[in-house]
């Protein structure tokens, strides 16, 4: 597997394939079973990662938070691939985890604010900053108001003025909630949006 993922289509690399994928038991992130990931296969990844970043027009922030966090996978996983068990009969088979890239390329204008794989790639973001605390619990989320929205129905002229602009305007739901952390409680605002055909997570510490 390692040599495949060193020669592998750079589009299977992109951020948006890494961060579709469920990491996790009982999964097959970019086809291999979690529990058949080894370090050599992580390595080579983490390498195709770099070496697509510029074919993939990636940003290179994002490639180095993922390629963090497939090294911190890395580090749990066998150096050599362990026999595995025989299968056992299971319960039906779970849904698959959330895409952060939609089929139609854009920006999803109902946005789940308690998406759970929303929530944890809000974590892991905020988390992956120099600085930041860890997260131990959130709580409320909810969308957040465009105060400039706001501002525009303050009056009846300002309504139609925003009737008027809204055309060249491109709204970009976002959502608020509250972050329990060792430093006290503190307010992440977060987004998705479209960086051509690829969906990113912007995480923002409000004031």
């Amino acid at each position: 597997m390692a040599e495949q993922l060193a020669a592998a289509p750079c589009a299977l690399v992109s951020s948006a394939a890494i961060r579709g994928a469920n990491w996790s038991a009982g999964h097959a992130p970019l086809g291999l079973p979690f529990e058949e990931w080894t370090q050599p296969a992580y390595t080579a990844l983490i390498n195709r990662m770099g070496q697509c970043q510029a074919a993939n027009v990636e940003s290179p922030r994002n490639v180095q938070l993922l390629q963090t966090y497939l090294s911190a996978l890395r580090n749990t996983a066998p150096s050599q691939p362990q026999p595995q068990p025989q299968p056992q009969p299971t319960a039906a088979p779970s849904s698959p985890a959330r895409s952060v890239a939609p089929t139609s390329g854009g920006v999803p204008q109902n946005l789940d604010c308690a998406d759970g794989s929303l929530l944890r790639d809000t974590v892991f973001i905020f988390q992956s900053q120099p600085g930041n605390p860890a997260i131990q619990a959130l709580e409320n989320p909810r969308p957040y108001t465009d105060v400039i929205v706001e501002a525009y129905n303050a009056t009846p002229a300002l309504r139609e003025e925003y009737r008027r602009l809204q055309r060249y305007m491109a709204p970009v739901p976002q959502c608020m909630v509250d972050a329990i952390t060792a430093e006290g409680e503190l307010v992440l605002a977060y987004r998705l949006y479209a960086d051509g055909e690829r969906m990113l997570i912007d995480v923002q510490r409000m004031p």
